[in-house]
């Protein structure tokens, strides 16, 4: 089906977007596997929308105020999760807070 480009750029930001972000909060991607799992995606999606397929990635994922794509960087989104997630369990008496606080405590170990 032939799909506007506002059309595609709504389906990029609902659909699949939303669905990659949704695991995140329990991964741990890198910043080269989260390339490597939106390389089909974006071949397939940024001739849709008119944007040239080679487009730099700060660019692609850059503000709009900035002159970008003002698309969600999977990664960075997963890092925002991740915080998020530290915060909001610190306080709580949840199995996650005892793994929050153990994972810390590793941390200050290993770096001293």
């Amino acid at each position: 089906k032939r799909l506007s480009r506002s059309e595609a750029w709504h389906c990029v930001q609902s659909t699949v977007m939303k669905t990659l972000e949704c695991p995140l909060v329990a991964t741990s991607l890198s910043c080269s596997n989260v390339d490597t799992m939106m390389a089909p995606i974006l071949k397939a999606i940024l001739p849709k929308l008119g944007i040239q397929k080679r487009i730099p990635h700060s660019l692609l994922y850059g503000s709009a105020s900035v002159q970008g794509c003002n698309l969600k960087d999977p990664w960075v989104t997963q890092l925002v999760k991740h915080l998020q997630a530290i915060m909001r369990h610190q306080c709580r008496d949840t199995p996650s807070a005892d793994l929050h606080v153990e994972n810390m405590e590793l941390l200050q170990c290993h770096v001293g």
